[in-house]
């Protein structure tokens, strides 16, 4: 996807980041297909070391359109289970939007939902796919991750130019002891705004939901219309350093 390139790209363009990234690996499917391990060009995901032996050694973890389903062979809620220790004892996580993201992959009967900052188990539509403008919030307005200008006035007005959203991921709402720093405008869930973007501080870690995939946007699109892609880039550099 458009936005796991700009991460990866973003994130490797900084050398004060080790990027270790996983993506288009081979499944338990794959075997079931007839091939033996010799003939899969494609490595296996190494997921029980890494999230339990190396998990403590990432500062952040982003899981960006991630489903553990067809990797976690073995143990999967043990293995979740120490993502959320994790971040309790100081980690940083953010999950991305996507079809493989959030109640679509089912991380609502996860210990993932007791650290996120959104209420996950939608029971109804799991998606909203018209296409809408982000809000800035009251929170989202001081909060060091989404001030994008010296001044108040100006950064709201980055956010309200900033290009549409071709629709989002739903969640039951804010998480207790959460941050709403982007809002939908006019979708609600129990009388409040829908979270767009949200964060939370957990024990002694922070995690973070972006409940879309099409961050890229803010990049490509203020660089067409001559205004560079400092936006984006400024959002996600402030996101890390708020996080870690």
């Amino acid at each position: 996807s458009y936005d796991q390139k700009f991460l990866r790209l973003f994130l490797k363009e900084d050398p004060g980041i080790d990027l270790v990234s996983f993506f288009i690996l081979r499944t338990r499917e794959d075997f079931g297909a007839g091939w033996s391990s010799g003939e899969l060009s494609l490595i296996a995901f190494p997921y029980e070391r890494l999230f339990s032996e190396d998990l403590s050694t990432f500062d952040l973890v982003i899981l960006q359109n991630f489903n553990y389903k067809p990797y976690f062979n073995r143990q999967p809620e043990a293995l979740l289970g120490n993502m959320a220790r994790y971040v309790r004892d100081g980690g940083a996580l953010v999950m991305i939007g996507g079809d493989r993201s959030f109640d679509l992959t089912e991380y609502a009967d996860t210990a993932i939902a007791d650290v996120l900052p959104v209420k996950l188990g939608v029971t109804g539509p799991k998606t909203d796919g018209r296409a809408f403008q982000p809000v800035l919030t009251s929170a989202g307005e001081a909060h060091p991750l989404t001030r994008l200008a010296s001044t108040l006035e100006v950064s709201a007005d980055i956010w309200a130019r900033l290009p549409e959203m071709d629709g989002m991921n739903l969640s039951r709402g804010l998480a207790s002891d959460s941050a709403m720093l982007l809002a939908h405008p006019s979708l609600r869930v129990a009388g409040a705004p829908v979270p767009v973007v949200a964060v939370r501080e957990v024990g002694a870690g922070r995690t973070m939901a972006l409940m879309v995939d099409a961050s890229w946007r803010w990049s490509f699109s203020e660089e067409a219309r001559g205004h560079g892609n400092q936006t984006s880039l400024r959002f996600w550099k402030q996101a890390l350093r708020w996080l870690i």
